[in-house]
């Protein structure tokens, strides 16, 4: 009891200064459709205007699966609970999962993420169970799971690993649950979806989990030109996670490590973008078993009695490294929500001027590093939060900062700006590995210009100029 109490603490060291965040772009465009995700129309009915009742909603279902986690990790390892803990704070404080927690419609990736832990919990309480009621739940559990969450189908080879890693008496138990499986894998297609088995598409998304800040531009178009590169990284892992398992040998290791990767197999079509790690939310489940495989690592070092109290240092400077990282980019979050509320104010004093003319929003600011500002998003709809505004966005991206914006000229039939801090991939054209290409890598990035013509309309006659208070 004292270890899930000091879980509780430590989501709220981390969240806790945040849950008065205003809601982003992605947010209006979900309450906009809120019966398009799972409970969110009656959330929107129950909270209204209260965004802080939804991001409590969204922490409340954290810490269930960091109570999950931790119940789940103390099984498999065999160890001491505050294992289970350290797995539990990894979790919590891995950012690559930021976009579920704090936008208001995160429900949409955290009930999935909870059902599948929920799963995995049941299966391990009811496997050792005589009783044939207790036997059927797990399916039952894995049901609710994958109709509330079509994500969670691989979840079935997850639990086969966990039969064949953890456990030396073998069970049958998870032989229904593999069948039911592979018929809602066929029956819902998600293995035809583009890209759903390309290798890539697959399992890239789980490099974010141990580097879950994103990458630059420049090192995604470096992969672009290079992809050999990429799949001999991919190699290298491979040779590495088999060394490490054959080395390390405990059970909890190798679970965490083989059923990250078994989750991801065919979806490939749940993809997370590089530089922003928009679908990130989506990782909550891998990233749960790797940090279960982090605490059977160090539960394998510690049984060698000299490395213990190295062990408990270093798994307590680890953990705190990984709430300010958390906390790091949370303060982006922040400052996106303010930015935000400040563009809602300037659309709605220049329509107030110009009654029922249209705006053209220029530029249409899409993500501000991984917070997803999308402000026409933000003006669009009729929702608890705001009133739909005759806006027309022009020009949408992304930025990284430091950001520069400048509009150079306007008018109903052209626009002309200069943007520096560009989040986009820039194909270069100097030679690969050159003294002048590793000379280029260190310089910082020159302005983009961009230009946009009106084509069969022209552009409305007022003009919004979107620019970042850094």
């Amino acid at each position: 009891m004292p270890l899930f109490v000091a879980d509780a603490v430590y989501l709220s060291l981390v969240y806790a200064f945040f849950i008065l965040l205003p809601p982003l772009g992605r947010d209006y465009a979900a309450l906009a459709r809120p019966d398009s995700i799972l409970f969110f129309g009656g959330m929107v009915q129950l909270f209204g205007g209260y965004s802080w009742a939804y991001l409590l909603l969204n922490l409340l279902l954290l810490y269930g699966c960091m109570a999950l986690i931790l119940s789940i990790t103390k099984e498999v390892t065999k160890g001491p609970w505050w294992l289970g803990s350290v797995a539990a704070v990894l979790f919590m404080a891995n950012p690559v999962k930021t976009e579920a927690v704090l936008n208001i419609s995160g429900v949409r990736e955290l009930w999935p993420g909870f059902m599948a832990l929920l799963t995995l919990f049941v299966y391990i309480q009811c496997r050792r169970s005589t009783k044939r009621g207790m036997r059927g739940l797990p399916l039952l559990t894995y049901l609710v799971a994958i109709l509330t969450g079509p994500i969670n189908i691989m979840l079935f080879a997850v639990i086969a690993i966990l039969e064949f890693t953890v456990y030396k008496k073998r069970s049958r138990c998870w032989i229904p649950l593999a069948l039911v499986g592979s018929a809602a894998l066929f029956i819902s297609g998600q293995w035809a979806e583009i890209g759903a088995l390309h290798l890539s598409c697959m399992f890239t998304p789980l490099f974010f989990v141990v580097y879950p800040i994103g990458i630059l531009p420049d090192t995604v178009a470096f992969f672009q030109q290079w992809p050999l590169a990429g799949y001999g990284i991919a190699i290298a892992a491979v040779g590495i996670g088999i060394g490490l398992i054959r080395k390390v040998n405990h059970p909890a290791f190798t679970f965490g490590l083989l059923g990250a990767v078994a989750f991801r197999l065919c979806q490939g079509g749940f993809a997370v973008d590089p530089i922003t790690l928009n679908g990130g939310g989506q990782l909550l489940v891998p990233i749960a078993l790797i940090s279960i495989a982090a605490a059977g690592f160090f539960h394998a070092v510690i049984e060698k009695s000299h490395w213990r109290r190295s062990v408990v240092r270093f798994t307590t400077l680890l953990c705190i490294a990984v709430m300010c990282c958390q906390i790091w980019v949370n303060l982006h979050w922040r400052y996106a929500g303010q930015e935000v509320e400040r563009f809602q104010q300037a659309v709605v004093s220049v329509t107030k001027n110009y009654p029922g003319k249209p705006v053209a929003v220029a530029p249409d600011i899409q993500y501000y590093r991984t917070a997803p500002m999308m402000l026409s998003e933000s003006v669009r709809y009729t929702t608890p939060f705001s009133k739909a505004q005759p806006i027309v966005p022009l020009l949408p991206f992304s930025v990284i900062p430091p950001v520069k914006i400048v509009v150079e000229d306007y008018s109903p039939h052209a626009i002309a700006l200069s943007v520096q801090g560009l989040a986009a991939p820039e194909i270069n054209t100097l030679p690969l590995f050159s003294r002048a290409w590793w000379l280029h890598r260190h310089d910082p990035r020159k302005a983009v210009p961009m230009c946009l013509e009106a084509e069969e309309f022209p552009f409305p006659g007022t003009l919004i100029r979107v620019y970042l208070q850094e």
